[in-house]
């Protein structure tokens, strides 16, 4: 009767075997590379679309801004009807149509019910008005940082992206590797078999290999779930269905160098974060400077065209007049005196932020260009440490074959191989993580970031 515990190993092995067939190995599914995905993303990322209506947003309250400093053209019309005194002999003179018929006492104080219609012009322009100027300063700042706020999502996005595709390829990688390991101890399982049959090994070693299969068995299956979750993070990013697994074919290898980074010390004059919060201490200080504004006066002309008829077609009167007129703001309850406090403390709160981010963003760099070197020096380390254990394990086998080596040290061999290798995938796809965080810190993080490791 066959042991259980052989039965068990061998269904595991065949579900994992199965498993790792991953969709993302289909040949048939189109070519991703990594530019492509960055693309999909940004053409689908939900805060991006919010970032996208709010540049609308923001140029909107830059035309309103704009509004106070243009003429202002109104058109009004209406009609009425009154036997009141003063208003029917008013009527009587906007319409032309006074006769001396009308100085009459009695029908001065008794008129007839004059009907009117009116339709009129007004045009009014501030010529002077500089508390407007400013507002219209802060809007385009508000606008300005808006659009820094939307280069910094998509920024963000990218690493995201670059983390998920990147992910993937190592998640399918070490799925790979557990893969060939389980075959490998497979064939040493039966290997050890037929050398206990022939007496030059024990049972104790076929049972040993066998628990090492189990467990190489469970951590393939551990890797397969692991790439099937990577694979919905990154079809959450480019819009897919995460229901079911998508097909993916990525074409920017995992064991590629990491796009060249910058040796800069300090954070690029464009980085979206530092464009957003210089804009939003311009606009602050546009702000303060038009509260203290406030006091000024503001010097403007108006005029005005009216046309009154009794009825319509008729002919009747016509009216205008011009004027200017000087606006000066003697009291308005404090309360300008409480704006203006609180844009000086806005300004100084938005100052504080600057000099927070820049310090900030000059300590993540410099984080960043330690984890770019310690990454390199972690490939260069780990791919000896692969290339030895990997010959190290050949002969060992070798050995094993022809019954010089004991299941134990087989055992060793294979466990500091798929160590070497899960160490070496480890290191090459934090290479790519830390380039990513480095061009973040850097502000040269963009949806074309990975073109020219690409084009290589």
């Amino acid at each position: 009767m066959q042991n259980p515990h052989v039965s068990l190993t061998r269904l595991l092995r065949r579900l994992a075997l199965a498993a790792l067939a991953v969709p993302t190995a289909s040949a048939a599914a189109p070519a991703l590379t990594l530019n492509d995905a960055i693309d999909r993303a940004v053409a689908h990322d939900p805060a991006l679309r919010g970032a996208d209506a709010g540049r609308r947003l923001s140029r909107g309250q830059v035309a309103e801004a704009r509004s106070m400093l243009l003429p202002r053209l109104d058109a009004t019309a209406g009609g009425v009807y009154t036997n009141h005194p003063v208003q029917a002999f008013g009527l009587s003179l906007l319409q032309d149509d006074l006769s001396l018929s009308d100085m009459d006492p009695a029908k001065l104080t008794d008129p007839d019910a004059k009907g009117d219609l009116t339709a009129r012009l007004d045009l009014q322009a501030n010529l002077v008005d500089v508390a407007a100027w400013y507002a219209l300063a802060a809007a385009g700042h508000g606008a300005d940082a808006t659009e820094a706020a939307r280069a910094g999502a998509e920024s963000r996005l990218v690493a995201q992206v670059v983390g998920a595709y990147h992910g993937l390829q190592f998640a399918v990688a070490r799925a790979k590797v557990a893969g060939e390991a389980v075959a490998a101890a497979e064939a040493d399982v039966e290997r050890a078999r037929a050398q206990a049959a022939g007496g030059s090994a024990t049972e104790a070693d076929v049972l040993g290999l066998q628990a090492a299969l189990s467990a190489l068995t469970e951590e393939a299956l551990v890797a397969r779930g692991d790439a099937e979750f990577a694979a919905a993070d990154l079809d959450r990013l480019l819009g897919q269905d995460t229901a079911t697994a998508a097909e993916h074919v990525l074409t920017t290898p995992l064991d590629a160098p990491a796009p060249p980074v910058s040796a800069s010390t300090s954070p690029r004059a464009d980085h979206p974060q530092l464009r957003e919060i210089e804009a939003q201490v311009e606009a602050a200080e546009s702000a303060r400077r038009r509260a203290t504004m406030a006091y000024l006066p503001t010097l403007g002309v108006q005029a005005s065209l009216e046309g009154h008829r009794a009825e319509l077609g008729q002919d009747g009167g016509n009216a205008w007049f011009a004027g200017a007129f000087l606006r000066m703001n003697l009291f308005a309850g404090l309360g300008d005196a409480a704006r203006g406090e609180m844009a000086e403390a806005n300004l100084e709160r938005a100052v504080a932020a600057r000099d927070e981010v820049r310090a900030g963003l000059t300590l993540a760099l410099r984080r960043a260009h330690l984890a770019v070197e310690q990454a390199e020096g972690r490939v260069r380390v780990s791919t000896e440490a692969q290339t030895h254990a990997r010959e190290s394990h050949r002969l060992v086998r070798a050995r094993f074959e022809n019954g010089m080596a004991q299941a134990a040290d087989v055992l060793r061999s294979r466990s500091a191989l798929l160590e070497a290798e899960m160490h070496l995938l480890q290191a090459q796809n934090a290479r790519h993580m830390a380039a990513a965080a480095l061009a973040a810190a850097d502000g040269s993080l963009n949806r074309t970031w990975n073109t020219r490791s690409e084009a290589r």
